[in-house]
């Protein structure tokens, strides 16, 4: 089976690094907005609040 398709020029095919370089700080930007909004929903959480409160308690020595 053969395609009848013109060679591309080396020119088309070339990727602009500046279109290229804005596309993954949009990117990189996006991924870190999901991050925080996930950081955000596990921390409004009362279980961990409680957790962290009662991580800063002194505990119990059962052995004196």
């Amino acid at each position: 089976m053969t395609y009848d398709r013109e060679p591309q020029s080396s020119d088309s095919s070339l990727i602009n690094q500046n279109d290229l370089r804005q596309f993954m700080e949009k990117v990189a930007t996006d991924l870190g907005g999901a991050a925080s909004a996930v950081l955000v929903y596990v921390g409004d959480k009362p279980v961990l609040n409680e957790a962290l409160y009662d991580a800063g308690k002194p505990r119990k020595s059962y052995l004196l």
